[in-house]
């Protein structure tokens, strides 16, 4: 049966099946998800249960957070810390993780030490980093600071 409502006018109330037909997941899924606590359980009990757009925003922004690599561990952690969907920080670092770092040489003895991905800087703005560095040496040699 199909609801006669535009979608603007649907009830906030989502139904397991509904927000399984929203997000792509299987009841299943959600339900593990509940259970190992990175959504929120539903409202009501039992057959009269529930779910709200926060359960809805829950489960896109896990969608978006494995889509981007994060396991469900780290996931957990970002539930815990109630961290901005699009602000997702980077996974503590672990003996044994393999990062690229560049070195950038600003003047004889005098480098810049990057690591590109959680530096969150597009390669024009490291150069400009660079440059503003190497200025900012180059005045503290002089004397002129």
């Amino acid at each position: 049966m199909t609801n006669p409502c535009p979608p603007e006018f649907e009830a906030t109330r989502f139904s397991l099946e509904d927000l399984a037909r929203l997000t792509g997941l299987s009841p299943r899924t959600i339900r593990f998800y509940i259970q190992e606590g990175v959504v929120d359980r539903p409202e009501g009990i039992r057959r009269g249960a529930w779910y709200e757009p926060r359960h809805l925003e829950q489960l896109l922004a896990i969608r978006r957070w494995q889509s981007a690599g994060l396991s469900l561990e780290r996931i957990r952690e970002l539930v815990r810390r109630r961290a901005d969907v699009d602000d997702v920080p980077p996974a503590p670092r672990r003996p044994g993780d393999i990062e690229v770092w560049s070195h950038v040489a600003l003047a004889e003895g005098l480098e810049l030490l990057i690591e590109p991905c959680r530096a969150g800087l597009s390669p024009e703005q490291l150069r400009r980093l660079a440059v503003a560095c190497a200025q900012a040496a180059d005045r503290i040699r002089s004397g002129k600071e």
